[in-house]
This record gives structure tokens, sequence and C-alpha cells, in this order.
């Protein structure tokens, strides 16, 4: 899409995350509350908003409803709120969908601070905060990113010092509503705390990447795996890889794959993305 570069505009990039852990510690108001570790991977959306003559987006993912999307409420509701010229917004999509990275949040998150930067350079810190939490779980943690623990929704955010830098791939075939998953998570009445993250917290402050990998666990993945065959076949290989699974899935986090390891499993037809864990 071309936009006048005369007019104002911003651009933005926001990086996925991965849950290194995921806790359902309960449920108020009908909403599931967390207790997780996330952290940012080198994959990103790039999120450009600018001045328009009329409301619209474009997404690359051409699967996505562009003007149906959180990212572009959020637009439509900042412009209502601040009285602000039409805007387009425009997505660079690197990050899949359904696979537990966020990629929906990450662009609700650029949508925000793109708006900020371009006609709102006063908002405050809060009003973007409260702005996040109205377009999803994640999205207040994605306006930073970074080694996190999340609490409530996702909404109450303790920054972890880490240093930590290390190599993974993704794995992920076919997508996994996050609803579906919860659901199913209610349905079977799972165990909700399966890790322990002060453990893995410790790990994290002392760069202990095989400690980090040795402590993940999520409570979704038995949901998950009722879902989502691949899910199921990943984590229960024998295989001596560590692997853990990212949100609600399909998403699994690799650490210790090798070339070949990976090669067999884009040759079964699974994507790959290889990436690392960075600190923000």
């Amino acid at each position: 899409m071309c936009y006048n570069t005369h007019m104002r505009s911003a651009t933005v990039k926001i990086n996925a995350k991965i849950n290194l852990s995921l806790n359902v510690v309960g449920k108020e108001d009908g909403y599931h509350m967390l207790d997780s570790v996330a952290a940012s991977v080198d994959i990103a959306d790039v999120i450009t908003v600018y001045e328009s003559q009329s409301p619209v987006a474009e997404f690359s993912n051409r699967d996505i409803d562009a003007e149906k999307s959180n990212a572009f409420a959020a637009a439509m509701f900042l412009t209502k709120k601040y009285s602000l010229p039409p805007v387009g917004v425009v997505v660079e999509n690197n990050i899949p969908a359904g696979t537990g990275l966020g990629g929906s949040s990450a662009d609700c998150a650029g949508v925000i601070l793109a708006i900020k930067k371009a006609f709102l350079p006063n908002m405050t810190d809060e009003e973007i905060f409260l702005t996040a939490q109205m377009f999803g779980s994640d999205t207040p943690y994605m306006l930073r990113g970074g080694f996190a623990r999340l609490n409530g929704r996702g909404e109450k955010i303790h920054r972890i010092n880490s240093c930590l830098k290390c190599a993974v791939a993704i794995a992920y075939k076919d997508k996994i509503l996050t609803k579906k998953c919860f659901d199913e998570f209610d349905r079977l009445r799972l165990l909700g705390t399966v890790a322990d993250n002060d453990r893995l917290i410790d790990c994290l402050v002392r760069s202990d990447a095989k400690g980090v990998f040795s402590a993940a666990a999520n409570a979704l993945a038995p949901a998950a795996a009722r879902l989502n065959p691949f899910v199921a076949e990943m984590l229960s290989a024998d295989d001596g890889v560590a692997k853990c699974m990212t949100g609600s899935g399909s998403g699994i986090v690799l650490f210790g794959a090798d070339g070949e390891y990976l090669d067999a499993l884009r040759r079964s037809g699974v994507n790959v993305i290889c990436t690392e864990i960075v600190p923000k």
C-alpha cells in the first residue's frame, strides 16, 4: 500500500514472545488467571500507521482479515478518543498466526506505539498501558517484551534481569485457537500449576539455558495436544531435544536441536523457524 510520506506516519517493530512457562492458577470474572514466564525472540512484525484519507488496514498475511483485527480496532479506538485524523495501518506479518507467539498482540502493541510516535507524543505510559489492556491479554507485555513474569490475565508484569541469549527453533503445524485451548483445559479439568517459576527465574538470572529448558512447562499442553496431533507427537517424542509449548500452541520451542533434526521436521511438513531468545 502506498501513502503520502509527507503526511504523519511512524513505523515500529514488535518482537514475538515465547512462554517458557505457563501456569493456570485460577479463574476470575470468566478470565483464566496466569503465572507465566515470557521472553522475546528475534522474530518481529513491522507495523506502520499513517495519516490517511479514510481508515484502512492491510496485512501481508492475507489469511488475516485486517479490518476485523484487534490492531485495527485499537487504531480506530485511539483516533476516536483523541480526535485524530483517519489513519491507515500496514502490517508486515513475520510472526505466524495461531502459534502462541503473540502475533495479534504484537500488532496491537505496534499500532498503539506507532500512533503515539506519529500523532500523540504526549501520550503517557499509563494511557498506553490502559489502552493495551483493552486489546488482548498479552498486549501490555508486548509493548516492551523482554524477560518477565506475567500474572493476572498477563497485565501484571514483573521484569526479570537476565542477559540470556541462546539459539532456539520454533516448530509449528496448523493453528490452535486460544479460546478452544482454554475451553479444552477447563473440560479436562487439568492441573494448572506445572512449572516451578521461581526455579526457572533463578536459571534465567544465572543465564543457565539448560536449566531454563529443564524447568519449562505449560499447563495448556495436554489440552493443545488433544486439539492438534502435531503438538501431541512433538511433546511425547523421547528424542533428546528439550521442548516447551508456547502460549496455547501450536508453536513448540526447541532447544538443542541440530540441523539434521530440523531438516527431518521440515521434510515431514512441519514449519520451522530458527531464531534466538533476545534480552531487551
